[in-house]
């Protein structure tokens, strides 16, 4: 395997590059001033950055695939439905998950991507409505590539599953006031939670939040792709 300094060390010094797509974060806090971020790699909201965490704690034993199944169902027990109002209509998630370009396995654990200029938001959500959903949900999980290709065909398959996907290049989103959201490892509160009460929040208690990708904003170096022997 070629080393990754040596082929970074190379690429610097030839100027060799490529463009990858980042998205625009901005979070609108009723009240307060608009905070924008970069992200690079991923946006999630509701248990889907716990699932990682614990997804890379096992993946070096485990891999990742089953590593992820592992942590769905590690972490869906304890899972809080989170109502989220998108372009899927005001529903309850147990997580949202938005990815810079396509992620694999197309599932609701996705994991990696093998492209950095798709040109598309891949967003994931499992959804917290249908008994029991978190069966489902982790059915969704363990049965990846299959389950793919049930729900596109058939959408009584796709509905029990419990789970919901789409391409945009634009997600915007209401959110309770006091929700935490990750982006890249990090993650940002979005206000102070709504006070106690009955009912839904009000749309003051909510936070705005835009996300919009930017195609090929972002150059990095790269090593030069390897030119073909014309002997050969």
């Amino acid at each position: 395997m070629d080393d990754p300094v040596a082929l970074v060390a190379e690429a610097v010094r030839s100027g060799t590059g490529v463009v990858v797509d980042v998205g625009d974060l901005e979070v609108h806090v009723p009240g307060d001033e608009r905070v924008t971020r970069t992200v690079l790699n991923t946006f999630a909201v509701g248990a889907y950055p716990d699932l990682v965490a614990r997804r890379e704690r096992l993946e070096s034993r485990l891999g990742k695939w089953a590593a992820a199944v592992v942590a769905a169902a590690q972490t869906l027990p304890g899972a809080e439905p989170l109502p989220v109002k998108g372009p899927l209509g005001e529903r309850a998630v147990w997580s949202l998950f938005a990815g810079i370009d396509r992620y694999a396995p197309r599932g609701p654990a996705p994991v990696e991507r093998t492209r950095l200029d798709d040109g598309i938001l891949d967003v994931r959500a499992a959804l917290a409505e249908r008994r029991p959903s978190r069966t489902r949900v982790l059915a969704r999980t363990v049965l990846d590539g299959v389950g793919s290709r049930l729900a596109s065909r058939i959408p009584r398959t796709r509905a029990w599953l419990a789970t919901a996907a789409d391409e945009v290049d634009t997600l915007e989103l209401e959110l309770p006031a006091g929700t935490v959201v990750a982006h890249d490892g990090e993650t940002l509160t979005l206000g102070e939670p709504a006070s106690s009460g009955e009912g839904a929040p009000s749309d003051d208690a909510r936070v705005r939040v835009r996300l919009a990708l930017r195609p090929g904003a972002l150059r990095v170096y790269a090593p030069a792709e390897q030119q073909p022997d014309p002997e050969s």
